[in-house]
């Protein structure tokens, strides 16, 4: 007969309804300690642009090069055509 190893309890640093369910359903031992951190999403920039609307880490925008439409089998066509 095999043992079954328990797992140790969690720690929650959020109080997350859908996280307790998850872990309740799935049987896991946790507590929860709240966090002093603020993690309401709008103190979160989720895709940081510079003042022009641009992704320094991405540098996006860019021009495309013809290699890239090539692969993948697209043309440009000009305005109002």
């Amino acid at each position: 007969m095999t043992r079954r190893r328990e797992l140790p309890a969690l720690v929650l640093a959020s109080g997350s309804p859908r996280r307790r369910e998850l872990l309740r359903g799935l049987g896991v031992r946790f507590s929860i300690r709240p966090s002093e951190v603020d993690e309401s999403l709008r103190d979160v920039i989720a895709f940081p642009k510079t003042q022009r609307g641009q992704d320094a880490l991405m540098e996006s925008p860019s021009e495309v090069e013809l290699a890239q439409l090539v692969e993948l089998g697209l043309r440009l066509r000009r305005r109002g055509s």
